[in-house]
């Protein structure tokens, strides 16, 4: 029964703290050039490279990415927005808009993060938050709330302004939220857009993603690439915030401090997301639990008409999703791992047990012993405890190598029914006992005497005698 139980369970891992030094994977060993580099699994948050990601860096139009989810948060976007002088009149990249221009602000975020005009984002900036000021602000408490530590926006586009900040691992915090968004996801993932005409465009225009990850026709197109962001500017060189998926895992990879009109970017960012699907992997280790089953357990001290083990499942307290390298996954696959439960009451629980609480800790470890998981246990029912007290067994030593498995009915629990009948079983045996040994006793008293009575001489034998 341990062997089986060994087994359901063998195909659990996690990994509770991870850093990319945790794993076994190799160290990539491309040529990174720009100043401050993250690969990130964009399901676990599992950091699988970084370089200088918690370095201060200038963000450029990757802050478009803080503005779009602002937007699609807390915008109407089928409103539409009237373009103001002052974001018409914004450097850098445009989208082409003109002072009063009316434009769905669905659209206007198509041709902000494609085409990534500054003007369109300080129009949207304006329309949501009131003004650039207001828009920053709602920048900043958004930062907070997803603990971007490191991090102050002053601007809605990313062009060069006084306390303009981040760092990759921010980045990386932000663009990770915003991927879940579906709307977000799908507005980055598009390699063209075709704007609508309005009045003051009488015909429709389109507009090209600046990612030439995305392109099929471009030399650095990647085939597994689904977004983010690029960005551009002297002070801050060029950048790159992209996404990609492949065999369900899903990747985000940052780029920032390129030389500027570089080409080192896109290359890059095609290296690390196939060092990535190639070193490592992601598991719903909570299904694998669910799908393994409870693991069953004696209880101490229960009622008599209550259950006397108790059924526990597993709670992965490092989240459903956990990254792993690729070594580790062999050892999930073949079975290789030793499961170890610790119970809060030694070998068995003590009654009472609440439903819902947690009793214990199953630990998972590798062949030299080492902790590899560590799960909870939370008791799936509850069991009242006896009316007087039952004395508890001795707990076993700590350290046990083997899940704990189903007791025996009525085990630990007091005299119970079983125990009932097993004292009215053995009155009998014993009363049965003394019956024979009196029957013993008695005949053999009886074969005596008839032995002294054939001994004995008559008292004819003895007078002929004379």
């Amino acid at each position: 029964m341990k062997k089986i139980i060994a087994l359901l369970f063998a195909v659990l891992l996690s990994l509770t703290a991870f850093t990319g030094t945790a794993l076994a994977a190799p160290e990539f060993d491309g040529k990174v050039e720009p100043f401050a580099v993250l690969l990130m699994d964009a399901d676990t948050g599992a950091v699988l490279y970084a370089k200088n990601a918690d370095e201060r860096v200038e963000p450029a139009s990757t802050t478009k990415i803080m503005t779009l989810i602002i937007a699609l948060e807390q915008a109407d976007l089928d409103s539409v927005v009237t373009i103001s002088a002052k974001a018409a009149g914004q450097r850098g990249s445009l989208l082409k808009v003109s002072a009063g221009e009316k434009i769905v602000m669905r659209d206007l975020l198509y041709g902000m993060m494609l085409a990534s005009g500054n003007d369109a984002a300080m129009a949207v900036a304006e329309a949501v938050g009131g003004s650039e000021e207001g828009f920053a602000e709602l920048m900043n408490k958004k930062a907070q709330e997803l603990g971007m530590a490191n991090t102050h926006f002053a601007a809605p586009h990313g062009m060069h302004v006084e306390d303009h900040y981040t760092t990759a691992n921010d980045m990386a915090i932000l663009t990770r939220y915003a991927m879940k968004n579906q709307d977000f996801a799908h507005i980055v993932a598009q390699t063209f857009y075709t704007m609508p005409a309005n009045n003051k465009k009488s015909a429709p225009w389109e507009v090209k993603n600046t990612n030439r990850l995305l392109h099929s026709d471009d030399q650095y197109y990647y085939k597994y690439a689904t977004g983010v962001k690029t960005g551009s500017t002297p002070a801050a060189g060029d950048c790159l915030i992209s996404s990609a998926t492949k065999d369900g895992m899903n990747l985000i990879c940052l780029v920032f401090g390129d030389e500027f009109n570089g080409f080192r970017r896109w290359p890059l960012s095609a290296e690390l997301f196939e060092f990535g699907f190639k070193n490592f992997r992601t598991l719903n280790i909570q299904a694998i639990m669910d799908a393994a089953g409870p693991v069953s357990v004696p209880v101490q001290g229960a009622a008599e008409d209550a259950p006397q083990t108790v059924q526990l499942s597993i709670k992965n307290a490092a989240g459903e999703y956990q990254t792993f390298d690729k070594d580790t996954a062999d050892k999930i696959e073949s079975g290789s791992l030793t499961s170890r439960i610790t119970l809060s009451g030694g070998d068995a629980l003590t009654a009472p047990v609440t439903a819902g609480s947690e009793v214990g800790t199953i630990d998972y470890l590798d062949d030299a012993g080492n902790l590899i998981y560590r799960g909870v246990l939370v008791a799936q029912e509850s069991v009242e405890a006896a009316s007087e007290p039952v004395p508890e067994t001795s707990p076993a030593p700590s350290g046990t190598r083997s899940p704990v498995t189903r007791a025996p009915e009525g085990a630990g629990s007091g005299i119970g029914t079983l125990g009932w009948i097993l004292i009215a079983v053995g009155g009998v045996l014993l009363i049965l006992l003394i019956l024979f040994s009196a029957l013993l006793i008695a005949r053999k008293r009886r074969y005596a005497r008839r032995r002294a009575r054939r001994r004995r001489p008559s008292q004819h034998s003895s007078q002929r005698g004379r």
